[in-house]
């Protein structure tokens, strides 16, 4: 990731996401990391801007792309 998010830096889906980045490039961006989630650019935004709550499979997407519990 070039730049660290200033409104999403205590997001924990997005925290999870900025430290998986450094092991897979898929993950450096939201677009990206919404096409190996396969959920929608502006939800994955929401969700690491904490406007919105994720459902469950989508914690579980993200969970197992981002290799962690």
């Amino acid at each position: 990731m070039s730049k660290k998010a200033t409104k999403a830096l205590n997001n924990k889906y997005y925290v999870a996401r900025y430290n998986a980045s450094k092991r897979n490039e898929n993950l450096t961006s939201r677009e990206k990391s919404a096409e190996v989630l396969n959920i929608d650019r502006t939800r994955l935004s929401r969700i690491e801007l904490g406007t919105v709550v994720p459902y469950p499979e989508e914690v579980l997407s993200m969970a197992k792309a981002y290799d962690i519990p």
